[in-house]
């Protein structure tokens, strides 16, 4: 079952430390783009697609939004402005395209906890912080996006700090994905190789 909120699907990045685009890379015959995608049409009635400066394939088939102008170089942050300003949802859930084993269940406990909060964003705070990447935002942040970008700011997670934030904690996830494989992001060609193994085994 989809909810009304747009989904909004992260493919920009240089991934220096991956080689080059994460998008393209291929975990069990499928690229990360391919599976966040997937989980996206799982989740979201309304998917948009945030590349940043690089090109994304046709084949996608998917509504892309640009960064702002003035945001060309500044990162996730200019994106996600330029995601909430073109979504036509209040709530707007950003995926990464890092995070291969993100599940549709616990995208969607997240979707109802936005659908009774108050606050204008709703993330998983774990010890080490707020996962930014992977989290609800409002539509209405738009412009508080572009304070951050005016101000020099372009933090996600300061974002977080700075607006009104509801924090879910791992447990509250653990009856749906009990070893939290949703939180885990690949970042090297190392993790993506170990990634490949597990998916495997």
């Amino acid at each position: 079952m989809r909810s009304g909120v747009t989904a909004l699907v992260l493919a920009g990045g240089a991934a220096s430390r991956m080689g080059g685009s994460k998008a393209d890379r291929r975990l069990a015959g499928r690229t990360l783009l391919e599976r966040s995608l997937a989980l996206a049409d799982a989740v979201a009635d309304e998917v948009l697609l945030l590349p940043g400066a690089r090109a994304v394939p046709e084949a996608t088939g998917r509504r892309v939004v640009a960064d702002w102008a003035q945001g060309h170089g500044l990162g996730p942050l200019a994106a996600l402005g330029a995601g909430l300003e073109a979504a036509r949802h209040p709530w707007c859930l950003l995926l990464p395209c890092d995070m291969p084993w993100l599940r549709a269940d616990v995208a969607r406990r997240l979707v109802a906890r936005a659908g009774a909060a108050r606050q204008d964003v709703v993330a998983v705070r774990t010890d080490a912080g707020w996962e930014p990447f992977f989290a609800l935002y409002r539509s209405a942040l738009a412009e508080r996006v572009r304070d951050e970008l005016a101000a020099g700011r372009r933090s996600l997670a300061g974002l977080i700090e700075r607006s009104a934030a509801l924090a879910v904690a791992p447990e509250e996830l653990t009856d749906l994905d009990p070893e939290l494989r949703s939180l885990r992001s690949l970042n090297t060609l190392e993790e993506l190789a170990a990634a490949a193994r597990e998916e495997g085994a």
